[in-house]
This record gives C-alpha cells, structure tokens and sequence, in this order.
C-alpha cells in the first residue's frame, strides 16, 4: 500500500511539472511581429575577389520545444527542461529561443544572402518535437544551407534509456536530409571555399580528417583562401585576451587547446592545417562561447567567436575583394 502510494505521488508530481512548463510557454509567448534582431557584423577580406559576398551565420539557439514526456523525452527530465527553457536562453525582452526561429529564417531569406551557415547548438537536445520545429522553418530557407551540428543538436541526454548517442546522430541526420555528417559541410565561391567541421565539440574522426585533406587540398589547387567555420573555437598562439576572454564568460578554457578540449593525435593533425606558416586558411568562425570575441589566432589566421543566437544576435559575414578595402 505504502509502495502505491508513493508511485502514485511521484506521478502527480511529474504531471505538475508538465502543466506548469505548459504554462509557462503558454504565458510567456510574446508577440515578436515588430521585435528587430541584431547583427553582428565582419569583414574578411580575399584577394582577387571580383564582387563581395554576404554570408549569414546563426549558432547557439539552442531551442526547446518539449512541455511533456514524450517516446525520447524522459518523464523525470521535463522540470530540467521547463528550467532551461525559463532562465537560460531568452532574450533580455524575454522571448524564448523557439520564438525566435521563425523569425530568424524571415530575416535570412529577406536578406538574400549568397549563403547561411548554422554554427551548430540549434537545439538544445535531441527529440523529434525539437527536430520537427527546427525542420518546419529549415525547409523555407532559400539560401544554400551548411549546418554544422554539436553536442547540443545531437543530445541525448534527456530521453532517458530510450536512446544512445548514436540514435541521435543517425535520426538527426536521416531527417535533414544529408547522406553523411560530412554532406553539406564545403561551400565554393568565386577565391573562396568555406569548410565546415562537424561534431567539434569531439576529437575529429579519421574519416573526417581524409575528407578534409581532400577538401583543402581542392582549394589549394584552385588558388583559392580556405574559411573554416566550426561550432567550438580554436587556441590562439599569438594573443592571450581569448584566454581572459574564455575565463571570464565560461569559466575555464572553452576552445581546442583548453582541459575540455585537448586533441589527439587525429584532431591535432587537423589542427596543424590551420597552425602552419604557409596555410590557406585566413579566418575562423565559431559559436559556443555564447558571447562575441575579435582576434588573430597566429599571424596569419583571425578568428571571430559570434555571440549568441538565442540573444537575438545573427553574424553578418561580409567577404571582400582586399583590394577595394586598400583604396
């Protein structure tokens, strides 16, 4: 009788948490009709470009769409969520990272850029309801779309023993659309190619590595700069405000070379592509750090971290012929 008892107060418990996380999306929907987001602007300049080009990056959404225990979606994980959902990504006018979505593929595809790059963090975790929302708008961008998914897009953590790591990944991938992890990740343009490195919140696959041989070497051949956009950033040799930077805003070393990051020998074979004196790779891109950072990361390659997209925060990516700057 006792354990009756018990099993029945742990389920009025869960099924209060689920009415108020419904409650709390329901009361805390805004009306965002008028609701201006910002931008973040760059300049990375190429030579022998022959017309500039715009590129959109959007990273660190990290949208929730869940307000009950669904098949992925375990019952004792729904007051994390309504929790995340109430305090952590909001904007300071108080509307919800799942508001935003549909207005940030609006002002994407109002821009008309000449690409859109998804710096991963999308969603905050994996389910079919967060996948579904996220699909619904996806679909409408007009622009070509490099998506580079991490930890957060693929996370399993809440659905309980009802899915792996390895479930997310396939399910998430299979319902994009894309072939493999590494379709979609290179963007050409005319003196420019745009790499995208997948899963960088992990070390780099040896697969992954061989295709981004090919993919730099490609680029190399073609006389053309090399852009490489990854969700978590990369140590800088040659200024240390990233590290104050990192320390200030997350606490610890938040990038590739920090105690959370540290490469093996895969991913330090990558890393010295970008590291070399003689590389073709002139600029980073990066999230992750949920705040904005401005730096050189050797003589030869800047890196720009952009601010989040769960702010209201969209990075403008304007690539130009280096010449027209010198006039």
């Amino acid at each position: 009788m006792k354990m009756k008892k018990t099993k029945i107060f742990i389920a009025l418990v869960l099924l209060l948490g689920t009415v108020l996380l419904v409650i709390s999306v329901c009361k805390n929907k805004k009306d965002i009709s008028n609701y201006e987001l910002q931008e973040e602007h760059i300049t990375v300049e190429v030579e022998g470009l022959e017309r500039a080009y715009k590129i959109a990056w959007v990273s660190d959404l990290h949208m929730i769409s869940d307000t009950e225990p669904a098949e992925d979606v375990a019952k004792d994980q729904i007051e994390t969520i309504r929790s995340r959902y109430e305090s952590m990504f909001v904007t300071k006018e108080g509307i919800m990272s799942r508001e935003l979505w549909p207005k940030i593929v609006a002002y994407l595809n109002e821009n008309e850029f000449d690409a859109v790059i998804l710096g991963g963090d999308i969603m905050d975790y994996f389910s079919r309801k967060n996948l579904d929302a996220f699909n619904e708008y996806y679909e409408q961008i007009k622009s070509p779309v490099m998506y580079i998914r991490s930890d957060h897009d693929y996370g399993w953590w809440y659905s309980g023993d009802a899915m792996k790591k390895t479930d997310a990944m396939k399910l998430h991938v299979a319902q994009i659309g894309d072939k493999d992890d590494m379709a979609s990740m290179r963007l050409d343009f005319e003196g420019f190619t745009i790499l995208g490195i997948n899963r960088s919140c992990w070390n780099m696959s040896p697969k992954y590595l061989k295709w981004f041989e090919r993919q730099y070497q490609k680029a190399v051949d073609d006389g053309k700069k090399v852009i490489i956009a990854t969700h978590v950033p990369y140590e800088s040799k040659v200024d240390e405000s990233l590290q104050q930077f990192s320390m200030e805003t997350r606490n610890k070393i938040y990038y590739w070379g920090g105690e959370d990051y540290m490469p093996n020998e895969i991913t330090g074979e990558f890393l010295d592509f970008i590291y070399a004196e003689d590389t073709a790779v002139s600029q980073i891109l990066a999230g992750h750090m949920h705040a904005s950072w401005d730096g050189a990361i050797t003589n030869e390659v800047s890196q720009h971290i952009f601010s989040p997209a769960y702010e209201g925060c969209i990075g403008v990516i304007s690539v130009v012929p280096k010449e027209k700057l010198k006039k």
